[in-house]
């Protein structure tokens, strides 16, 4: 289905920011909270060609190469990426138990994407309220097979998964909500995987300001009386902090 994965121009774990008031729901909410159009439709806008800069932060820069910086400790700091990482941007997760699989963003090829059928969103995604008292972090996998315009959300989801963390603060370890789903379709029935502080994922920096690591979850289902086991890695650069990868 996934047969010619590409890049729209920038990154879900994952990546894409957020702004509202607060969010005080779970990741069982949060996983619905990006609208995906909405992204595809700001990586567009952002992959636009131009010679203005724009304020990021305290500096100036393309506005592709503005992104956040949460190396920092504290909330994620506005900034310049001097080095492109969009492309070095990838989610890998290994899930056992009641459902085997595998998702690896790494599987795809890096071209450009400007449709929402058949895509690949994954990536870190920085939720950066308006209210400023705090960050949250996601890191994501979703299969989109394929795109409602209309109602500014998919129709068909395959594959997704969410893990967040409540109030990032820089590079450490953190108890973190999880969330996975076998399809939009299973989600319906009720038939998914969610835990509040069923994670934990560790966060490193990596070269140039960018985040990197590790998560472990053991995940219950909704409604029934199974469970996974979700492990992986993350990556993602200062310039992936916006809007997440979208691959087809």
């Amino acid at each position: 289905m996934f047969k010619n994965l590409g890049y729209v121009g920038w990154i879900l774990v994952v990546v894409s920011m957020g702004c509202g008031d607060d969010s005080s729901q779970g990741t069982e909410l949060a996983a619905d909270r990006s609208s995906f159009s909405d992204q595809l439709d700001t990586a567009k806008k952002l992959q636009t060609k131009g010679d203005e800069f724009v304020a990021c932060g305290s500096d100036t820069c393309e506005p592709s190469a503005c992104g956040y910086d949460c190396t920092v400790v504290g909330q994620c700091e506005r900034a310049c990426a001097l080095v492109p990482q969009r492309d070095q941007t990838e989610v890998k997760l290994d899930i056992t138990g009641s459902i085997t699989t595998k998702l690896d963003s790494t599987e795809h090829a890096f071209e450009p994407v400007l449709s929402l059928d058949n895509v690949l969103f994954f990536g870190c995604e920085l939720w950066d309220f308006s209210n400023q008292t705090r960050d949250d972090l996601e890191v994501s996998f979703a299969e989109i097979y394929r795109g409602g315009f209309a109602v500014g959300d998919p129709e068909n989801i395959g594959r997704r998964a969410v893990i967040d963390i409540r109030d990032y603060r820089g590079p450490g370890t953190y108890t973190a909500n999880g969330f996975f789903s076998e399809s939009s379709a299973q989600r319906e029935k009720n038939d998914y995987y969610y835990g509040t502080d069923a994670c934990t994922m560790t966060v490193r920096e990596s070269d140039h300001h960018g985040i990197a690591g590790e998560i472990t979850c053991d995940i219950p289902n909704k409604s029934l009386p199974r469970n996974i086991r979700m492990t992986g890695t993350f990556a993602c650069g200062m310039d992936a902090m916006s809007v997440q990868i979208i691959k087809l």
